[in-house]
């Protein structure tokens, strides 16, 4: 066997994947200036709903490029509902405009399935704050909070996920919902988002999701038959904070162009969640997940398509993951809260595809992923992946391993640094499952559990 160099090793995996995938990440055309500015009044110090609603509406019969300006100061409101915006909702800054959810939001959808609500309006209120429905929309420089405990957030609804156990939910859903039939483009920036963290429930917040970009427009009454969702979804320089994920992309998608972060200077922050960055599936799409810093208790980012065979005519097209420079921190919530619940650790980056039809295609390089606290099971877990790629990535903390391979098949993984980690099984593990894979250490003393079939292993 011919001796490798693991650092002339390190550019290779991945590097032509991540330049012809940049070249392809093209973002859609600036829609958003040159229209009619709508000046919203000051907050009343009541609830402002009526005052934003009527704001919104007026930017959408003016028509693309439209600006909904609001004031320095503290909006309180219940439900915004906007059809076709294809525009700003703006405000002063970060610091300058507050809007804050009002108590007992009212919920009249009762089903246990998104597929059954009739679709949100004036009249139909979803557990969502603020909801987009198809469009071109830009929402900037503004903090959204969510001060309500858990039990009085909403007046409650079934929750959609854990509907067979009855299980009700009575916080936010979505602070900011986007959704819709036809293609439609979304991007964040510049926004705060808080929740308030109670450790006795079982998902540990008042609100379930902070921004989400996700297909909930039915199709049929059949639960998860959605509209595929189109279009480009940028979340850039935003905060999360106390809420089960931060940034959210669920449900049925295709031909998208996704970015968060993207850049040095336009990294999000998502602070004490259970899964920071929570991504499902999608088809023929393109994803550069970069320059974040995230603390979660299950997972700092979760890409999650083992049932995508289950999704009626979803194919299994290749989507592309750039999954690079960002920093994960694992947390535990404490007794009761979600950090003892059903995930029995934390994972710094999961990536979960189905091995009878996989599709997942991704690139993880130059992660800074630690575990302060002891609560690490994989700092990197590849599960069912194919052709995956993990190099230069520096994990630390203690854990079961650094990286951990379940069911994969001809992945790289090279040039990592686990000097700063103490596991209980291996630095490197392979279960009996995997096949194929290539595992390059970087130092003689990093150790590999191999019980895969076919890997190479080289130690230098």
């Amino acid at each position: 066997m011919h001796e490798l160099n693991c650092r002339k090793k390190a550019n290779a995996p991945g590097a032509a994947l991540s330049m012809g995938i940049l070249a392809a990440l093209v973002l859609p055309a600036a829609l958003w200036a040159g229209g009619p500015v709508i000046n919203v009044p000051k907050p009343g110090g009541v609830d402002d709903t009526a005052m934003l609603q009527k704001a919104l509406d007026k930017a959408v019969a003016e028509g693309p490029g439209a600006t909904v300006r609001l004031a320095a100061g503290t909006y309180r409101t219940r439900q915004l509902v906007a059809y076709n915006f294809r525009g700003t909702f703006r405000g002063a800054g970060e610091r300058e405009t507050t809007i804050e959810a009002e108590g007992n939001l009212p919920v009249n959808t009762t089903d246990s399935s998104i597929a059954n609500w009739p679709l949100p309006s004036a009249t139909c209120h979803w557990p969502c704050l603020i909801t987009f429905v198809d469009g071109d929309i830009r929402v900037s420089d503004l903090s959204i909070k969510v001060t309500a405990p858990y039990a009085t957030a909403t007046t409650g609804y079934l929750n959609p996920t854990y509907a067979m156990y009855g299980w009700m939910n009575y916080g936010v859903y979505d602070v900011i919902l986007f959704m819709g039939k036809n293609p439609t483009n979304a991007v964040l920036e510049r926004v705060s988002m808080e929740g308030v963290q109670d450790n006795n429930l079982d998902l540990g917040y008042n609100v379930t999701m902070g921004v989400d970009y996700s297909s909930y427009y039915p199709l049929s009454s059949t639960p998860g038959d959605y509209c595929f969702l189109t279009g480009n979804f940028t979340v850039q320089n935003c905060t999360f904070k106390n809420m089960f994920a931060g940034i959210s992309f669920d449900g049925r998608h295709k031909d998208n162009h996704v970015i968060i972060g993207g850049s040095p200077d336009s990294g999000n922050v998502c602070e004490n969640s259970c899964v920071a960055l929570d991504l499902e599936p999608a088809q023929n799409s393109v994803f550069d997940v970069s320059f974040n810093k995230a603390s979660a208790s299950w997972a700092a980012l979760w890409e999650y398509n083992a049932f995508s065979t289950n999704l009626g005519d979803f194919t299994p097209t290749p989507s592309y993951f750039l999954i690079h420079d960002n920093r994960f921190t694992a947390i535990e919530l404490g007794p009761g809260g979600p950090g003892s619940g059903p995930w029995p650790g934390t994972e710094g980056i999961v990536l979960v595809d189905n091995p009878a039809s996989p599709w997942i295609r991704a690139s993880i390089n130059s992660n800074k992923i630690d575990c302060a606290q002891g609560s690490l099971c994989d700092g990197i877990l590849l599960s069912g992946t194919k052709g995956t790629s993990v190099w230069h990535n520096r994990i630390a903390g203690s854990g079961t391993d650094a990286v951990g391979l379940a069911g994969a098949t001809r992945c790289t993984v090279t040039d990592n640094d686990f000097s700063g980690i103490t596991v209980s099984l291996a630095d490197i593990y392979l279960d009996p499952a995997s096949s194929g894979n290539l595992v390059v250490c970087e130092r003689p003393f990093d150790t590999v559990k191999d019980q895969g079939a076919d890997d190479t292993v080289i130690i230098p």
